[in-house]
């Protein structure tokens, strides 16, 4: 797994965000020093939405996962990926039929569907001139 990357399984949840801090290394405020790492320097925010923490797991970016099942995606024989991209618009196709808005659904569907054909018409009339 990527997120684990560095670290043996068997240390997952063993490891602490770093050495405990000392009363002196305390700010006024009770809160550790711009030395910890689980702190921005000058940042008093206690908003948790907004402070950086170091934790001792890693997860893998977006766009690494996505590489990731693209590559997967390759790999597959041609067959296998039709297979695939017919299984992923059936689950759509079956999510739709299930939803409370169902009837929402397969109108604004229709609609798309009959705009698509439309300005496919349009394209490849003026192409035709």
């Amino acid at each position: 797994m990527l997120w684990m990357v560095g670290m043996h399984p068997a240390e997952i949840g063993t490891r602490c965000l770093g050495p405990p801090v000392s009363w002196s290394k305390l700010s006024e405020s009770g809160r550790p020093r711009s030395s910890n790492p689980a702190i921005i320097p000058g940042d008093e925010s206690t908003d948790p939405e907004t402070r950086r923490i170091d934790l001792p797991i890693r997860f893998p970016s977006d766009s690494d996962v996505i590489a990731e099942e693209a590559a997967r995606f390759r790999a597959l024989s041609p067959e296998a990926r039709m297979r695939s991209i017919r299984n992923l618009l059936e689950a759509g196709a079956w999510m739709m039929r299930q939803s409370p808005k169902a009837a929402f659904l397969e109108e604004y569907t229709r609609q798309n569907e009959e705009l698509a054909q439309r300005n496919i018409k349009e394209f490849i009339a003026r192409l035709a001139n």
